[in-house]
């Protein structure tokens, strides 16, 4: 757990029986072999413990993070590492027997069948290597990360990949049989269950999949991602949303589903927003019954709300069909913005008819959607947006004209800066890069040690940049030469934002920073419930942040001292953003929020259908915003 213990609990009563304690979070999940409990921790450590007593048999360190979860056969124990390998280790001793590389983090937990080990990285790739050798069998682009972890039918291997798709590969040659495509990013490790496949997308949806040709049997459709592994028993699919909300599916029944109005299939509700209940619905395993889809291109409504309560006038505006995270950026009246059904949007900011649209698709073999989480940067007259898709686009505003992209090795989720004719921003190849606005030309590159969330912040001689390895670095922005780098306790994808003379950033440790801006030393920290992913902003006397708490704090910018908090009823993704003074936030349960900067009491608040993770820009009295939902929202 987070408390970075493992447990041994009786499973009649619950008591506990002994706790093994690492040096940091558990996340995978334990194999049991014989009397022994191998399992990984963010640590950097594979353990081997005692079943019965939670006593230590042998350790083994990789050179990261092990959030995979491990598998066995013949001996050896398989399990990857955030250092980019796949280990395999003697089951009695930990003595390494081989390790492969791969180009990123390997997240995926390994599938062993037949003499081969199958498993994705973040290097795009899924891989089939012998089990006893390590040798490369083969290995397949999927064209984006890979976190779901394979599953195997009859002759199939099955993976889900971050371009959207589900895959289907022959497990001998690493042919593709059959694909699947979704509307968001597959993190979610599928199940096969009678010649059924069951898996869930960033877009909400369940699926059912027939295992042997790829096609759609059904789908349930839920109001956050679904990233868990579906758990199939006895006629009932299992599973969880990143909402804190379990599903029991009956899928043995023929009955008829509700309308998408009133549908809930939650078993048990553990989000602020929901009480606990049983309600299942039944689904015919091959038939059931079809969910609309939300096509590509399909066109959806803005609604507009004035800020006195009670006024709402819904206006006939065009947005995206796909869930909206990038956060809007408004030049000269018109709106930017990023969508995941693979689209970069320019939308007129007074009437929300649509200027132009992009189409932003995956190169190589595997065709595909990209999806645009980066939230773009306007100037000069070119609008420039990162994609998942490992691009950084260039674009002319005004009739959407593609002017050049850059390639890195890692999708794109940092927004980038352009100051002085260079664009900077990170990459999940581990890489800062600064190009050259004119040319697309890379001018340097400085390498982290994981992945880079985060987007940068700037005074002109200096880019500051945070990193999932937990530094927040300082770089030349002539030379991209390290300044210093402060270490915190973890991932840093908070943006950084800069006072005078302070930068003030969150991280994963749930902490917000302040440090001196030359040196990098520590001035105060204030330390929230949980992680903080959001970009803190500035205001007067005041820092305000978001926490996965579900808080909005207020800071005092000089001492680290609590001013107030406002709770809401869900994770707080979103950077907050002040005008006069309110101050604008949005959260996981799926309302902008608009606070008294001063004191946090609520003006007034806004319900979207889903969450809100895109971040507020404000212009002439317009708040504009995106949600999950796929609509961009302008609130008056």
């Amino acid at each position: 757990g987070r408390d970075k213990n493992l447990y041994a609990l009786d499973r009649r009563t619950g008591a506990e029986i002994w706790r093994f304690e690492t040096g940091d979070w558990v996340d995978t999940d334990p194999l049991i072999v014989g009397s022994t409990i191998i399992f990984g921790s963010r640590d950097d450590n594979v353990y081997a413990v005692d079943i019965e007593t939670g006593t230590e048999r042998w350790r083994y360190i990789t050179g990261g993070e092990t959030v995979s979860s491990p598998a066995v056969a013949g001996g050896l124990v398989y399990i990857g590492s955030n250092d980019g390998n796949m280990y395999a280790l003697d089951v009695e001793t930990g003595q390494e027997a081989w390790r492969f590389t791969t180009g990123l983090r390997v997240e995926s937990s390994p599938l062993v069948v037949d003499g081969l080990v199958y498993f994705g990285s973040f290097d795009n790739f899924l891989y089939a290597l012998d089990a006893s050798s390590g040798k490369v069998e083969w290995q397949f682009n999927a064209q984006a990360r890979v976190v779901s972890s394979p599953a195997a039918f009859e002759d199939l291997v099955i993976f889900g990949s971050g371009d959207a798709q589900l895959y289907a590969l022959d497990r001998k040659t690493g042919r593709t049989v059959w694909t699947f495509r979704t509307l968001g990013e597959i993190f979610s490790s599928p199940s096969v269950e009678d010649g059924v496949v069951y898996f869930g997308s960033n877009d909400g949806n369940l699926y059912a999949v027939n295992a042997r040709t790829g096609s759609e049997l059904w789908r349930f459709k839920t109001p956050d991602q679904v990233v868990s592994t579906p758990a199939v028993h006895q006629g009932v699919v299992y599973f969880g949303d990143v909402e804190r909300t379990l599903y029991a599916l009956e899928v043995s029944a023929k009955a008829k589903a509700p309308d998408e109005e009133s549908s809930s299939a939650a078993m048990f509700g553990s989000g602020p927003s929901r009480s606990g209940f049983y309600d299942t619905v039944g689904l015919d395993r091959l038939s059931g019954v079809k969910w609309d889809f939300e096509t590509i291109g399909e066109k959806k409504t803005i609604r507009v709300q004035d800020l006195s309560p009670g006024f709402q006038s819904p206006s006939n505006r065009t947005a995206s069909s796909g869930g909206v995270r990038s956060s809007p950026a408004l030049s000269d009246g018109v709106l930017f913005f990023g969508s995941e059904d693979g689209h970069f949007y320019s939308v007129d900011a007074a009437t929300g008819r649509e200027i132009w649209s992009l189409a932003i698709q995956r190169t190589g073999a595997q065709m595909g959607i990209s999806p645009v989480e980066s939230s773009p940067a306007v100037a000069g007259g070119v609008v420039y947006f990162g994609s998942l898709g490992n691009h950084l686009y260039a674009v002319d505003a005004k009739s959407g004209q593609e002017k050049w992209r850059f390639r890195t090795d890692g999708g794109v989720f940092s927004s980038p800066l352009v100051t002085d004719g260079v664009a900077f921003f990170g990459s999940w190849d581990w890489n800062v890069y600064a190009v050259e606005v004119a040319t697309g030309r890379e001018k340097w590159r400085f390498r982290t040690k994981d992945e880079v969330w985060s987007s940068p912040a700037g005074d002109g001689d200096t880019i500051f940049i945070g990193s999932d390895d937990g530094r927040l670095y300082a770089l030349d922005a002539q030379t991209g030469n390290e300044k210093w780098n402060f270490k915190a306790g973890a991932a840093v994808t908070s943006t950084p934002v800069l006072g005078q003379d302070t930068v003030y950033f969150g991280s994963f440790d749930s902490n917000l920073y302040a440090l001196d801006s030359a040196t990098g030393e520590l001035r105060w920290r204030f330390q929230t419930e949980d992680s903080i992913l959001s970009s803190p902003a500035l205001h007067g006397t005041a820092v305000y942040v978001g926490s996965h708490d579900g808080n909005l704090y207020a800071v005092d910018s000089r001492s680290g001292l609590e001013l107030w908090r406002f709770a809401t009823g869900g994770e707080i993704k979103s950077s907050p953003a002040i005008a006069g003074e309110t101050v604008f936030v949005g959260s996981f349960d799926g309302r902008l929020y608009g606070l008294d900067a001063n004191t946090g009491l609520e003006r007034w608040r806004f319900q979207t259908k889903s969450d809100v993770f895109s971040s507020p820009v404000i212009s002439d009295g317009v708040v504009y915003f995106g949600s999950d939902d796929g609509h961009v929202y302008a609130l008056e």
